[in-house]
This record gives structure tokens, C-alpha cells and sequence, in this order.
């Protein structure tokens, strides 16, 4: 049997061109403290992670427990190892006791065991009550914390990146007791870094660590009596001014490099660098066949748990996720698609007969009296849409709507109300200074359509009624005054001009995939950024189990925000809708999870927030603007009609549009493709996640 419990051999890493590990050869005895020393960036952290199977040496070869991490039963990652990260690595609106159990449960502990282990290692450490949060305990609890969580379930090998660090001297005396206690007695084997360098002599083993080689690895006296020095600081300060006169960094790169091509890294024959995470374990059936097989039901669980808690005490995610839907969806209604009010209009009539040129109140109708015809006009556009303002001139008015102080300019000149009346007597007759007397002058202000659109369409609306209620007065069949074009009930939708039926279908599924989005960018980065995830795979969980987990929790959400959605838009604020509320919601659920998905490929190709915030955001706002909510997808250019075409959003918008104006479900051809197109774009984020997983680490 190896009485090693970790070898290296000729280990190299690099990250880009920088070397971090250059030719290292590490030996740990089982039942040994193994100390290893180096400054900070000298790859002491980098080493471990490979000892962990976190990541994987570039060459050379790493066995942990007499096989290499990752192979499938190893335990390593697992149970068999338990690691303590510089970082504390910790839920923080977690308590003590929940996180305990969480890791606990990763590593198959039952309550029971759990209890006991915790009650123990919170005497042994000082801690306060285990139900303690996370977020209330100091700097140094929570170190103390973490080192519960890497010793709870009592591994063969213990792995602590400097766990004392901010640590009461006398604490640090009392964990460097029972580390000797459990090394020695119970055969555990214990490696530990430390800016304390001579707190180190009380390890069996000491390892000196310097720009990537290890310069010494040895027993403490011997270092000592080796060298001649008092301390191991001034042995660290010796070797490192002896490796400064003797090499230069990059002649000794490029001498590694030189040997690791000639190919007399014959370790390197055993494949190792095949085998580094659980998943690319020992399995050798197909990929689905491997994933599962290492599916662990109890983990799943307990990740789901965890995501429970974690998601459900952050306020400000819960606020956003379902705030935002509601605050969106209500402020949509109570702002968007009313008519504008209390427009100024700059009105010139010199047609009225009063002295004053201006209309004496309300004309009243009576009989076909074609008297001041003008004033019976403006009766019409007077109301919540016009504000008039009169003025003594048509360049006045103009100068008005130039000035910014009116919408538009309306002239009725000083023959209005006789050529009007010679229009109707006169037929195809008139004379063309009757037609243009009998003409009512407007300049807009065009510089905002919808207001100008607005004007315009009241305008000849009112212009209508007036001529209606006219004709009607002097017996004359109304509709003369009508343009020869008869308009009918539409067949979708309603009447009246409203912008909501083209925007409201757009804005519900951008909400839903938007949220989803953030939901799961938001919690995976956070938790790799803060190397909780790091953890919890060294602890033996895969991949696929924590994505699972994430997808399933959020999954539920999804669907709470899709009824939450559907119940304050058609319930409450009664949004137009002919179509099925269920088929909406599942147009909800569905592009709420391909956001989801979508947020996943994020999370996995960005290293911390900003750049998954970044991401984001500079792909939704090209969707935003293509996929037909802003501007119908038929007045872009072609290729850009094209490329909206096969977006994720357009065609599902294009099909909710028609679930709600149309009543149309999906044995509709349209509804279908959309639909089916959400599907395909689930597809092709969940295929993108599993390829760049596998390429690189969460």
C-alpha cells in the first residue's frame, strides 16, 4: 500500500502564457500535516485545486488516495476530502446550521450524524449558536464556519487554504492541537497553507513554495539544521535569494517547456489529464448514460433546498423578479395607449359675423341655418382633446405652432359658412373659389407622430360629425358628407386606434424572458463568483445535478410570474384579450424559460457580474428593437426582417398577438411555428450550456 496520500509529479500549469506551476513534485504521507508556505500568487491555491480535482494540470500527474481526482469512485471530489478556500465561500443569508447541513447533505450525512459533528466542532471552535445567520457573525466566525463545513464529515483528507487567518493567536492554538490530534490518532491527512510561516514548525512536513517550484519539502528541523538558520522565514529567504542567483525564470521555462516536448513525461502515459471532474469519470457508456449513472437524488435535493432558502430570503431578487412584472404591467396600462388631452390649438376664424371675430358660446342648431357654420365647427373640436387658443391672424396661429406653443393651426376664412353652402347646392358644380373658401386651413406640428397623428385623426373626425349634424339639419342624407368608402366592423380588434393591441403581446413575453434571464444570471454568477459553487463541487456534486436543481427551483417561478403576469393584466387591468388565458400563460412559461436557458449560457461564459450584466444587456436591446414590440418586423429592411425572423422573440409575438386579437390556438399554423420556435431556441441554449461547461468550469 502507497503510504503517500498525495503525490505530484512534474506538475505544470499555466494560465495563458504565465507559467503558475512550473515542474512540481509534491509528496504527502498519510497521517501527516503537510505544510505548505509560499506568498501569495506563488500557485499555492492553484496546486490545491488541482490536489481537489477543481482543475487539472496541463502536464504531469496527480494521484489523491492512490487514484486521480475525479476518477468515477474516487471520493475525490467527494466525501473522501474536505476543503477550506481562502475565500469564505459561504451562504451568507444562510444560518451556521443550514449551511453545515447543506454540505452535509452533498457528503450523504444523515441528521443525526450531522447534529452531533456540528454540536462538537462549535465547542471546539467557540462558536456562537449554530442558528446564527451567516451575515452576523464576524470576519473571523465565519473563517471559523467555513472550517466546520470542510471538517464535518470527517474526511481522510483535509485540504485548508489558510484557515487561520484573522484568527485569535490562542484559537489558532487550539485548531493547530486537534488538527494533530485527528492526524495522528486517526491517521488523517492534513494539508494547510499559512501566511504564519513559523506556526508551520508544528507540521510534520513543510513545502516552500515559490513562483510556481517547490524549492524545499522536507520536515521542519531538518529545514532547519540543513540550512543553519532560527527560523523557517530566514530558510524561505535563503532558498528564494539561492533561486534568484541560479535561475533565470525564463531560461528555466523554456528548459521545461523543451522537456515536456521531448517526451520524457512518461507519467503522462496514464491519461491523466483525461480525467478531472466527476462527470468525465470512469463511466465509459454513452455521455447520457454517464450523466445519469452520477445523478444523486439526496444532492438534488438538497441543492433544491438550498435554492429555496438562498432565493427565498434575498428581498431584492424577489422584489425584482416579481415587482418588476407587476410595477411593468401596471404602469403600462395606467401610461400607455390613452388618447392625449388639452392639446393647444391655435384657431383663426374670420368668418364669424360678431364684431369681435371670435364665436358668442355654444351655437344652437336650428333648422338648416347656414350661419355661422364656422362656430358650429368649432363647437365639435372643442372638448378633452383641444384647448383653443384664438388668434387675429393665420400667421399669428403659425407662428404659434412654431414657438411650441400649439399642436397645430386652424384658419376658417371670412367666406366659410356662404361657400360651404354653395358646395352642398352646388354639387359638381361649384365654382373652385367656393371649394377653396369652404376649406378649413391646418398646419401641424409634426415632430411627435403620435400627438400629430392624434390631431389629425380628431380633426376629421369632428370635422364629420359637424358635417353630419349639418346635413342632418337641412333634411340632406348625412353619409353625402362621408368620404365614398364604407368601413365595417373589423373582423379582429376593436374600432378605435389603439397602439396596446400591437404592443401588449410584445411587452408581456420580453417581461417574461427578461426575468428570466436576470433570475438566473443573477443567482448562478453570484454563487461562482463567490466560489460557492466551486464548493459544492468539490464536495462531489456535478454539473448537471446543480444546473437541475437551478432549473427546477426557477422553474417554479417562472410559472408564479406567468400568473402573476396573467392575473394583473387580463384580470385586473383588463388588457384586450379574446384568447385563452391558459394558452397565454403556457406562451409565459415557456419564454420564461427560454430565458432562463438563455441566462444559463451567460452565467457560464462570464466570470463575474459585470460581464454577465454587460452580456445581457447588449443582446436584449437588439432583440428589443427587432423582434417587432417597437415597430412592425414588415416596415424594417429585409435583412433585417430576416434576421428578426428567426430571433427568439419575434415569431412568439407575433403568435401571442394573435392569441389575443385573433382567439386564434394553436391548431393555427402561425400560433404552432411560434410556439415550436420558443422550443427550438430552448434547445439551442440548453446544447450551448452543456458545450461550454464542458470547456470551462462553473
Amino acid at each position: 500500500m502507497d503510504p503517500r496520500a498525495v503525490v505530484v509529479r512534474r506538475g505544470y500549469k499555466s494560465y495563458g502564457n504565465t507559467p503558475v506551476l512550473a515542474d512540481l513534485n509534491m509528496a504527502v504521507s498519510k497521517g501527516s500535516i503537510y505544510g505548505l508556505l509560499g506568498a501569495s500568487g506563488c500557485g499555492k491555491t492553484t496546486l490545491l485545486s488541482c490536489v481537489v480535482g477543481r482543475r487539472r494540470l496541463d502536464s504531469g500527474q496527480v494521484t489523491v488516495l492512490g487514484v486521480a481526482p475525479g476518477t468515477s469512485g474516487s471520493g475525490v471530489p467527494g466525501r473522501r476530502v474536505g476543503y477550506m478556500p481562502q475565500e469564505i465561500s459561504l451562504y451568507s443569508n444562510l444560518t451556521m446550521k443550514e449551511n453545515v447541513f447543506f454540505f452535509g447533505k452533498l457528503f450523504d450525512m444523515n441528521n443525526k450524524e450531522l447534529e452531533e459533528r456540528l454540536k462538537f466542532l462549535v465547542q471546539l471552535f467557540e462558536l456562537p449558536d449554530s442558528n446564527t445567520k451567516l451575515n452576523n457573525l464576524s470576519g473571523g466566525q465565519q473563517r471559523r464556519v467555513s472550517l466546520v463545513v470542510a471538517m464535518v464529515h470527517d474526511p481522510d483528507l483535509l485540504v485548508l487554504d489558510e484557515p487561520t487567518v484573522g484568527m485569535d493567536p490562542m484559537l489558532r492554538l487550539t485548531i493547530w492541537e486537534y488538527l494533530m490530534e485527528i492526524s495522528r490518532a486517526r491517521g488523517k491527512t492534513i494539508i494547510i497553507t499559512t501566511h504564519y510561516i513559523e506556526e508551520a514548525r508544528q507540521a510534520d512536513t513543510v513545502g516552500l513554495m515559490r513562483n510556481g517550484y517547490l524549492l524545499e519539502e522536507t520536515s521542519p528541523l531538518d529545514l532547519l539544521d540543513k540550512y543553519g538558520c532560527e527560523s523557517l522565514e530566514e530558510v524561505f529567504l535563503l532558498l528564494s535569494t539561492r533561486q534568484d542567483e541560479k535561475l533565470d525564470s525564463s531560461q528555466s521555462i523554456n528548459a521545461h517547456e523543451e522537456e515536456r516536448s521531448s517526451g520524457s513525461y512518461e507519467l503522462e502515459k496514464l491519461g491523466q489529464n483525461e480525467i478531472h471532474t466527476p462527470e468525465d469519470g470512469a463511466c465509459r457508456g454513452s455521455r447520457k448514460k454517464c450523466i445519469f449513472s452520477e445523478v444523486s437524488t439526496a444532492k438534488i435535493v438538497a441543492l433544491l433546498h438550498k435554492n429555496v432558502l438562498t432565493i427565498g430570503r434575498d428581498t431584492m431578487l424577489l422584489l425584482f423578479f416579481f415587482g418588476q412584472n407587476l410595477l411593468a404591467v401596471a404602469s403600462f396600462y395606467m401610461a400607455f395607449g390613452f388618447n392625449p388631452s388639452d392639446l393647444a390649438m391655435a384657431v383663426v376664424n374670420h368668418d364669424a359675423t360678431s364684431p369681435s371675430r371670435t364665436c358668442q358660446g355654444p351655437r344652437a342648431l336650428g333648422g338648416c341655418n347656414f350661419t355661422d357654420l364656422s362656430c358650429l365647427f368649432l363647437d365639435h373640436i372643442g372638448g378633452p382633446v383641444f384647448r383653443k387658443e384664438f388668434y387675429d391672424s393665420p400667421e399669428e396661429a403659425q407662428r404659434a405652432v412654431g414657438l411650441g406653443k400649439a399642436w397645430g393651426a386652424v384658419y376658417l376664412g371670412e367666406n366659410f359658412t356662404q361657400a360651404f353652402e354653395e358646395r352642398i347646392q352646388g354639387g359638381i358644380r361649384v365654382a373652385d373659389d367656393a371649394v377653396e373658401q369652404g376649406s378649413i386651413f391646418t398646419w401641424l406640428d409634426m415632430s411627435d407622430d403620435v400627438i400629430s397623428w392624434a390631431v389629425r385623426d380628431e380633426l376629421y373626425t369632428k370635422y364629420q360629425d359637424f358635417s353630419h349634424q349639418f346635413l342632418g339639419s337641412c333634411g340632406v342624407n348625412p353619409k353625402y358628407g362621408d368620404l365614398p368608402m364604407k368601413i365595417f366592423k373589423p373582423v379582429f380588434g376593436k374600432s378605435e386606434v389603439d397602439c396596446l393591441y400591437a404592443i401588449v403581446p410584445g411587452l408581456l413575453l420580453f417581461l417574461a424572458f427578461l426575468l428570466g434571464v436576470s433570475l438566473s444570471v443573477w443567482t448562478v454568477v453570484h454563487e461562482r463568483v463567490h466560489g460557492l459553487l466551486a464548493r459544492s463541487m468539490i464536495s462531489g456534486v456535478t454539473t448537471f445535478e446543480i444546473m437541475l436543481s437551478y432549473f427546477l427551483c426557477m422553474f417554479v417561478m417562472i410559472c408564479m410570474q406567468a400568473g402573476l403576469i396573467v392575473v394583473f393584466a387580463f384580470l385586473l387591468f383588463h388588457y384586450y384579450n379574446v384568447g385563452s388565458l391558459a394558452l397565454i400563460s403556457l406562451f409565459l412559461i415557456a419564454q420564461g424559460t427560454c430565458g432562463l436557458l438563455y441566462g444559463f449560457v451567460i452565467s457560464a461564459c462570464c466570470n463575474n457580474e459585470g460581464e454577465a450584466i454587460h452580456l445581457a444587456t447588449g443582446s436584449l436591446y437588439p432583440s428589443l428593437f427587432l423582434c417587432g414590440i417597437i415597430w412592425p418586423v414588415e416596415g424594417m429592411n429585409r435583412y433585417l426582417y430576416y434576421l428578426s425572423m428567426v430571433m427568439p422573440l419575434t415569431l412568439p409575438i407575433r403568435a401571442l398577438r394573435w392569441i389575443m386579437v385573433r382567439g386564434w390556438t394553436l391548431r393555427n399554423t402561425e400560433v404552432l411555428v411560434g410556439f415550436l420556435t420558443m422550443f427550438c431556441w430552448m434547445a439551442v441554449f440548453l446544447v450551448a450550456c452543456m458545450v461550454v461547461f464542458r470547456f470551462k468550469k462553473l
